[in-house]
């Protein structure tokens, strides 16, 4: 007998294989179910995830709300913001106004020669200090001539006057 078997049962007239072959199929559809099972188990876990993410957003969004200030929302804008700038807190009256500047602040300087020592004697006199319409003056003498002394006397009569 020289030959080869190639289905299971020949002398009896059962194809094997295909039963075999059945009972095996049979046997993965449990497994294959439970598979499709948690993948769609899955999916609904990451549909809730997305859903509890929104809500608490969505929450955020409303504890935002429950507060009177956040319907009071004040801004205050300038046609010209290198001539004035304004700012409003949420207590500011909602209106509007026209502000007109009519001089803009320059830089005021008076300049003597470089002095080396700041405690050598300058000299005599006054000094004018005028601040807007505020002003004071220093009488500068023998005991107070030096560059330190002067800024002493002013820095003391300042506070002095604004203070």
């Amino acid at each position: 007998m020289a030959g080869s078997i190639t289905s299971l049962g020949i002398g009896a007239g059962i194809d094997l294989e295909s039963l075999l072959s059945n009972i095996l199929q049979a046997e993965q559809r449990p497994l294959i179910l439970l598979e499709g099972r948690k993948i769609t188990a899955q999916t609904k876990i990451s549909a809730l995830g997305q859903v509890k993410s929104t809500l608490s957003d969505f929450q955020t969004a409303v504890k935002a709300l429950a507060t009177e200030e956040s319907f009071r929302t004040v801004t205050a804008s300038s046609s010209d913001d290198d001539v004035f700038t304004a700012s409003a807190s949420g207590a500011a009256v909602t209106s509007s106004y026209d502000i007109n500047v009519t001089q803009v602040a320059t830089n005021n300087r008076t300049g003597t020669q470089i002095i080396a020592d700041k405690t050598a004697a300058l000299g005599t006199g006054s000094i004018q200090i005028t601040v807007g319409t505020d002003s004071f003056s220093l009488d500068i003498d023998s005991s107070n001539n030096s560059l330190e002394q002067i800024r002493d006397a002013i820095n003391g009569r300042s506070k002095q006057y604004w203070c």
